[in-house]
């Protein structure tokens, strides 16, 4: 999916949408939002896709982190999930990018950060699993 254009947001989006200060992420945060509201629009109208449509679908009602909600979303890529019989979903989108070892602290305890130091893996999958 294509990054919305900001005339395609509705009000409440566009006050969200002017929050965002540094061109990336609003090129980001409008990735993410069309993504969202493409699957918004799947479950309300599966035979609707016009540009008007697109505009009319609200997001801002939405509040993340979610039980059934899940958005994720880097420069160029968003992923937006739902799934109504779970309390819980959680997606992650990133660009193949160095992590900081320091960093592990903030998203691994202490036994993970051993375990983590035993395997093979990059740390940016470290990040993504957690």
């Amino acid at each position: 999916r294509h990054p919305l254009l900001k005339d395609d947001l509705t009000e409440k989006e566009q006050v969200v949408f002017s929050q965002c200060r540094h061109p990336d992420r609003q090129r980001s945060w409008l990735l993410g939002r069309a993504s969202l509201k493409g699957l918004l629009m799947l479950q309300s109208a599966p035979s609707s896709n016009t540009q008007h449509a697109l505009k009319a679908i609200e997001t801002t009602h939405l509040n993340f982190p979610n039980a059934n909600w899940s958005l994720s979303h880097t420069l160029d890529k968003a992923l937006a999930v739902y799934c109504g019989t779970v309390q819980g979903i959680g997606v992650d989108v990133e660009n193949n990018r160095p992590i900081n070892p320091a960093s592990l602290r903030f998203f691994l305890t202490e036994l993970e950060q051993t375990f983590a130091a035993s395997q093979q893996l990059p740390l940016l999958q470290w990040w993504t699993i957690k």
